[in-house]
């Protein structure tokens, strides 16, 4: 194993304190254990989901058509085996594909789990290399301490610091983490976890256009599972000898802060621990974070809603500007993506069906004539305190309320939800409904004995902690 020494600089204190947490932070916290589990099979049930949508199908597969690898990492759902990297970036894009999978808000947003589709991928490729050199290959509980990790990386960074003002996207978090955890995976040590970790930095964030009307893409579907199947090499090379750039955040004007954030110091927090597991949001509801309060109060005015459609005057939707700068959005939807990231096409939704699925975002879904004029006639307004709730350590919120108006002048009640099921908050009456989505997400992907199997390992922590990776990573896979 190479090691190259050509540091001339001190590393940057975020990279020594990220290498520094990934080697020697022991996770302990309960709550937090409980919750990965939870969160493992919530991201596995999104990733078996998305491969029924033909969108994402039509993504699945190695970079170059018929190329395999015998020993390679296993695709859930599919009978395929490919190379480590390849295998992050499916895993990864199938998770996060159907915007389906959880999430955290700090002055940036991500969703932490597509990092477990990475995890899983580089796991399972070294635990291969460890039974081919008679050593013990990786288990799911070594799994689950580091999908905590990643989470409290990516989301404790994104607390502090804002891309999005800046154009750009926040994926190159999820590199970041992934390079560190990747190179401990493959044996590192604290130079190299540096090293690659500077070089995920150095590979910078993508411009954020496919996430902004009028341009919103699928390339949001997969831009998270580009930066982490990077990760993999940057983690390989570093095992290699590549050199790193350990005053890459610092560095005047050709450094990240300068280049990337205008000269704003970079920011992070004193220390890093359990807490972004702890109190991560799940969802119940395939749309973007921001519509899912919104959503809840326009299901619980359906059944006055649906039976007044021709007499709606006006619908007011009362939300917090950080979700109306990604979800307010007027004039025509071109796409699922398009539309799974509109508050008014969402709210639609839920006042005509009384729920959401997925295929309510399908071209024949959108066009049911009742949707688009119900969508002109919604006000979308700030409300400072929600504004307020989002950025808030303590509070956490994704606030919305909905109120409509009939051409008569009579109102409904003012539906008002502050936290969306799936939020910490709401953690006791979540935990029963995830376990369902996760079920039916799953049901039909895989022959009846492996189904059960897994619905055996997500009722029974220790049995899924005791289990290798390799093992269960065969166990999701299609069988011949």
């Amino acid at each position: 194993m190479a090691k190259t020494n050509t540091a001339l600089v001190e590393p940057d204190k975020l990279l020594l304190d990220v290498a520094n947490y990934v080697l020697d932070y022991k996770v302990e916290s309960t709550l937090a254990l409980e919750t990965v589990h939870l969160d493992l099979f919530d991201a596995i049930g999104c990733a078996f989901l998305a491969l029924r949508n033909p969108e994402c199908a039509n993504r699945i597969g190695p970079l170059v058509d018929g190329m395999t690898a015998e020993d390679g990492v296993p695709i859930p759902g599919t009978r395929l085996k490919l190379d480590p990297m390849s295998a992050a970036f499916n895993i990864a894009m199938m998770i996060r594909f159907l915007d389906f999978n959880d999430c955290w808000f700090g002055k940036e947003g991500s969703h932490p789990s597509d990092m477990i589709g990475g995890i899983l991928a580089v796991s399972d490729h070294v635990s291969r290399r460890h039974r081919i050199a008679r050593l013990d290959p990786m288990s799911m509980a070594d799994v689950l301490l580091h999908i905590v990790k990643a989470h409290e990386i990516q989301g404790r960074i994104s607390e502090f610091n804002v891309f999005r003002t800046h154009g750009f996207d926040s994926c190159t978090l999820a590199e970041v983490a992934c390079a560190a955890l990747f190179t401990k995976f493959l044996g590192g040590d604290r130079d190299q976890i540096i090293n690659a970790m500077s070089n995920a930095f150095v590979d910078g964030p993508p411009v954020r256009i496919y996430r902004q009307s009028p341009n919103t893409g699928w390339r949001k579907s997969w831009s998270a599972a580009d930066a982490i199947s990077r990760a993999v090499r940057v983690a390989t090379m570093a095992m290699r000898g590549e050199m790193g750039y350990p005053n890459i955040l610092s560095a005047p004007i050709f450094g990240f802060s300068d280049a990337y954030l205008g000269g704003n110091t970079f920011e992070f927090p004193e220390q890093f621990g359990t807490e972004i597991m702890e109190k991560i949001s799940f969802k119940l509801w395939p749309t973007e974070f921001h519509c899912q309060t919104a959503l809840e109060a326009a299901i619980c005015l359906n059944p006055i809603a649906l039976a007044r459609l021709d007499e709606v005057e006006k619908v007011e939707i009362w939300s917090h500007r950080y979700g109306m700068n990604v979800v307010d959005k007027k004039g025509p939807l071109t796409n699922p993506a398009d539309r799974d990231h509109c508050l008014q096409y969402v709210v639609a939704i839920g006042l005509i069906h009384g729920k959401l699925e997925y295929a309510h975002y399908e071209d024949e879904a959108a066009a049911d004539p009742r949707i688009d004029p119900l969508r002109e006639k919604m006000v979308v307004t700030e409300d400072p305190k929600y504004s307020a709730g989002i950025l808030s350590a303590e509070t956490r919120s994704s606030s919305a309320a909905i109120q409509i108006t009939f051409r008569s002048g009579e109102q409904t009640d003012k539906v008002e939800r502050i936290y969306p099921l799936g939020h910490s908050t709401r953690r006791l009456e979540s935990v029963s409904k995830v376990g369902e989505k996760f079920q039916r997400n799953i049901m039909g992907c895989l022959d009846l004995k492996a189904e059960r199997e897994i619905i055996g390992l997500f009722k029974d922590r220790d049995a899924l902690s005791a289990m290798a990776v390799d093992d269960f990573m065969n166990l999701l896979m299609l069988k011949e």
